[in-house]
């Protein structure tokens, strides 16, 4: 039977390496909340979906909220072709009005269930191959002008050649002297670009991005004012010749739409946690791509089932720039097969997202049906 006939839903905290730290999480992340769901067919294939439940800066849920409301959403799924992925996503929704992020989690699930059902890796479920390799960028946290001169220094040495440096410290002279300290070993090794987390007004903004530039040229500039202020983002593009990139503002096709009519950014920041999973993130690159707008695959930072699920999406598009690198931070991944070599994400091979998860090392929270 090629049906789904069971679904699990696991919790587990992952620890990082280091903290991290930014203008969404001040106080410091020192582990990610993730939330996973199993769906297993009658054959015994079986579909996995991850998402973080601890970036409210991004989202607004909880991890027990996110499992909460994807447990109701289990009984209609029995039964069901997870080759039917778009009618069943759009059932759940109207039917149970999921969040995003729990949306997001049932989506990464069938779409692994369906293209392990095929017997076909996941990115060619989703059109095939469009770029030949994956290039992601590594990002540095808030910290001192020697930290960040450290973390550049080490990520070159690892192979990246793209460098994002987290913005939006008080007084904005610390943001300089660590701009500064991270372009004197990178300049001419990486590009440069950085994120303030909506941290910025119009005005500090554009201030702030001009001294920036002066200091080494800036790749893009990310979210640097509120996110639901679209029209702060189109004062900062027009007033700079640094490309400005949506990211917190950016959760839905719709946001693609507006952002696009407004000529509020140049770049957009696609996460499937954010806007609710493939199929709309695959919404919004046709919406970027029609309109000549350039875009990031990324994600929040979290584990190799959802970095995997990502990676087979970056992989199948016309992705101007991927951010994935959390692997290598995370010290305790029940999943395994993606990880980064030289500064490049490397595709795991076999069906599906083609990670391999050991469930003896989740915490179950509820089985349907039950035991």
């Amino acid at each position: 039977m090629t049906s789904v006939a069971r679904a699990t839903l696991y919790r587990k905290d992952l620890t990082l390496r280091e903290p991290i730290r930014h203008t969404g999480a001040p106080q410091g992340i020192d582990r990610l909340e993730e939330a996973y769901l199993v769906l297993e067919d009658g054959d015994g294939r079986k579909g996995y979906g991850e998402v973080r439940g601890n970036c409210p800066y991004i989202h607004g849920d909880t991890r027990q909220g996110i499992l909460d409301v994807v447990a109701r959403a289990l009984p209609r799924l029995m039964g069901r072709d997870p080759l039917q992925v778009a009618g069943l996503i759009q059932e759940v929704r109207q039917g149970l009005g999921l969040t995003a992020a729990a949306i997001a989690l049932v989506d990464l699930a069938l779409h692994d269930l369906a293209a392990k059902r095929l017997g076909i890796p996941l990115y060619v479920l989703l059109g095939g191959r469009a770029s030949a390799e994956l290039p992601s960028n590594q990002t540095i946290p808030f910290g001192t002008p020697d930290e960040a001169e450290g973390h550049a220094v080490r990520y070159l040495a690892e192979g990246y050649g793209q460098l994002k440096l987290r913005v939006g410290m008080r007084p904005f002279q610390m943001d300089l002297d660590r701009f500064r300290a991270v372009a004197a070993v990178a300049v001419g090794r990486a590009s440069l670009a950085v994120d303030a987390n909506q941290a910025w007004t119009p005005k500090e903004a554009i201030r702030n991005i001009r001294a920036l530039h002066a200091v080494a040229p800036l790749e893009y500039m990310e979210q640097p004012t509120p996110a639901r202020d679209f029209h702060a983002l189109r004062q900062v593009t027009a007033a700079t010749e640094v490309p400005i990139m949506a990211d917190e503002s950016l959760q839905s096709p719709r946001d693609a739409l507006e952002l696009i009519r407004l000529q509020a950014v140049d770049l957009l920041h696609i996460k499937l946690v954010k806007v609710g999973g493939l199929i709309p993130a695959r919404q919004v690159m046709a919406i970027a791509e029609a309109a000549g707008v350039g875009y990031m695959m990324g994600q929040v930072r979290e584990g190799r089932v959802a970095a995997a699920a990502a990676a087979h999406a970056a992989v199948a598009s016309r992705a101007r720039y991927v951010e994935l690198y959390s692997m290598p931070s995370l010290i305790d991944d029940p999943a395994s097969g993606l990880d980064i070599e030289n500064g490049r994400v490397r595709l795991p091979s076999g069906p599906g997202v083609g990670v391999q998860l050991d469930e003896d090392r989740l915490e179950l929270v509820h089985t349907y049906p039950g035991e």
